[in-house]
């Protein structure tokens, strides 16, 4: 993430893939915070959550995220 770029909303969401089966992801919203003369842009990053092999002694790091799409977005006022 960028130096401005601030996550702004987070939500567990389940979604159908291959068919019918359901997966669950991890969706974060972002927006840069710049001061009001400059064009708001922000990302949506959708996450996907991955079982690895856990670390000796450490049962909870049994779950890693992998990015799975990016998309940007501006807001530009007319």
């Amino acid at each position: 993430m960028n130096e401005w770029e601030h996550v702004t909303c987070m939500k567990t969401i389940a979604l159908r893939f291959q068919g019918n089966l359901m997966k669950t992801y991890i969706a974060i919203g972002t927006a840069n915070c710049f001061n009001e003369d400059v064009v708001s842009r922000g990302r949506m990053i959708l996450f996907d959550i991955i079982e690895v092999v856990p670390e000796v002694n450490q049962p909870l790091t049994k779950h890693k995220l992998k990015v799975s799409r990016i998309n940007s977005m501006s807001i530009e006022d007319k």
